[in-house]
């Protein structure tokens, strides 16, 4: 364990006081033999969640604080579902159904309407779903097959959804990121030689996307363990900025986007120790306070550094030790945050606070028999400590889905 870190604690009992809400894990669906599970997705905004996974095609629970509602299927055919959640609870699920990418869209009800194609491929597509913060309506989803990377997004006023290619020039290594905030839409992948690509627009329709900046090579990878994850991540504050990172087994990668400049400023490498088998996260406030994680090829351990605006980059922490495979990173209002991950077969989560500008003592989230896989965390920026994370078990008799709430 890191120098900076304290004691494991048990959720709700231990921990720091932002994270002492944490309730324990809660069962979602528990599975059947001969029906796989995979992918679990979740969501979260202003009391809002959303957990959507496949089994037998596409189901969703959602929770408003009063609890989880009984799944319900979304589609009878699908795969890999992607989720994006706007303060009044409008949704975004987006999925795979063979070649084609279909699309759900639905207000804070228990019911939703049928799902329908926005796009098809020729190869399996990889994508990513965005709405804007600020509820404007505005939203998007991402596309990148082995060809190109394009967003398709609805018109305003109409069910159509139109297409803007980004990218020419060959697709993304795991999948693509999209984000919205305050107008403001972001787009990033990882192209061939590990080269972060991103581009900016501000507004929906026909506005076309800015230039694309790129990194130097070596900066992403496809992860190899948890490989449907983000070959990189991506999130923006309300303020127009942005900030793209990626990892290799040699480096970690910053990119950022200066709204002043109107342009992305040159990549820099954060940390000479890479991201090991899994892709670094970020996670970003509204007043533009972030962190980055990733898994270390050093001791297996977590490391962070936390973003300031107009401080920059904070020291390099070390965390707890932990299991290869992608990680969650979510932060809170006042910029405290938290680290969620897998080790010795159960979910963990380690606290970052803000004002000592340290990782505190890590507590247990999910310790359910079984092997945890496919962990996705969400966290509502906007407040102070609102999250869920949500990961799938593999054991006898089936695979299940559960969820852990955080605040909610």
């Amino acid at each position: 364990m890191g120098a900076n870190v304290k004691s494991l604690g048990v959720c709700g009992v231990v921990g720091l006081l932002w994270l002492a809400g944490c309730s324990p894990a809660e069962l979602l669906d528990p599975g059947a033999a001969g029906l796989t599970g995979a992918a679990p997705a979740v969501a979260v905004r202003n009391g809002h969640a959303l957990v959507v996974w496949q089994r037998s095609g596409i189901r969703v629970s959602q929770n408003d604080g009063a609890g989880w509602s009984a799944p319900q299927v979304l589609a009878p055919e699908g795969s890999l579902p992607k989720v994006a959640v706007a303060a009044s609870g409008r949704a975004l699920i987006a999925f795979r159904d063979g070649s084609q990418t279909k699309v759900a869209t639905n207000f804070w009800n228990p019911v939703w309407p049928p799902a329908f194609r926005i796009d098809t491929t020729s190869s399996p597509p990889a994508y990513d779903v965005a709405v804007d913060t600020t509820d404007s309506g505005v939203m998007s989803v991402l596309i990148a097959t082995d060809a190109l990377v394009k967003e398709r997004h609805p018109d305003r006023g109409g069910g159509i959804w139109s297409e803007m290619v980004l990218s020419t020039s060959g697709g993304a290594l795991g999948a693509p990121r999209v984000v919205i905030s305050n107008g403001h839409m972001f787009a990033s992948w990882c192209g061939a030689g590990g080269v972060m690509f991103a581009s900016h627009r501000v507004g929906s329709g026909t506005v076309p996307w800015g230039p694309t900046g790129a990194s130097m090579p070596d900066c992403c990878q496809r992860p190899t363990l948890d490989p449907l994850g983000p070959g990189i991540s991506l999130g923006a504050p309300d303020s127009g900025e942005a900030i793209v990172v990626g990892g290799t087994a040699s480096r970690v990668c910053l990119m950022r986007f200066d709204p002043a400049l109107g342009r992305w400023r040159p990549a820099i490498a954060m940390s000479a120790i890479g991201s090991d088998t899994a892709a670094p996260q970020i996670a970003v406030a509204p007043n533009g306070r972030a962190l980055v994680a990733w898994h270390s090829t050093v001791g297996s351990m977590i490391r962070m550094r936390a973003f300031t605006p107009g401080t920059g980059l904070g020291p390099l922490l070390s965390g707890p030790i932990a299991d290869p495979g992608l990680l969650g990173v979510g932060i809170g209002s006042g910029g405290n945050g938290a680290v969620v991950y897998r080790t010795g077969g159960d979910i963990h989560a380690v606290g970052f606070n803000a004002l000592e500008g340290t990782l505190d003592e890590p507590i247990v989230v999910g310790s359910e028999p079984g092997t945890p896989n496919t962990l996705s965390v969400g966290f509502d920026p906007s407040k102070t400590a609102q999250g869920v994370s949500t990961w799938q078990t593999a054991s006898l008799g089936g695979e299940q889905i559960w969820a852990a709430r955080l605040g909610l």
